[in-house]
């Protein structure tokens, strides 16, 4: 009896979740190894939505960002055994991003997410 009442207040506080979440350490990524890469960070946001960004820059300092709307991209060029990072938390009545993080052109990680607070986040380690 007690399993059961607990399932059902779990069922009950996972129905009132609001949020919609996608964060992944993916580790080494697996490019060429060269003397530099371009990393593209990118969001687009519907015209609902209000986020905050940070990133790691290029000297390796967390950057943050306030009030992001619309699209929004970041363009770093970054030495090899860096530590990519980027971090996006949004807000809306009906939040929706999509998210691309980029090396040298080639797509590393893509996803869109919709909720009333939507949470993209991507680490990785260049060669």
């Amino acid at each position: 009896m007690k399993n059961i009442l607990a399932c059902l207040l779990l069922i009950t506080v996972m129905s009132g979740c609001s949020l919609s979440m996608h964060y992944l350490k993916k580790g080494k990524i697996d490019v060429p190894q060269k003397e530099s890469y371009v990393v593209s960070y990118q969001a687009f946001l519907n015209e609902n939505t209000t986020a905050k960004i940070s990133y790691i820059d290029e000297n390796g300092k967390r950057q943050k960002l306030k009030s992001i709307k619309g699209r929004w991209e970041k363009v770093l060029t970054l030495k090899p055994g860096s530590n990519g990072h980027i971090k996006i938390t949004a807000k809306g009545d009906k939040a929706r991003g999509e998210f691309k993080v980029l090396v040298d052109g080639k797509v590393i990680s893509e996803q869109i997410l919709t909720n009333k607070k939507v949470l993209y986040g991507l680490d990785f380690y260049l060669p």
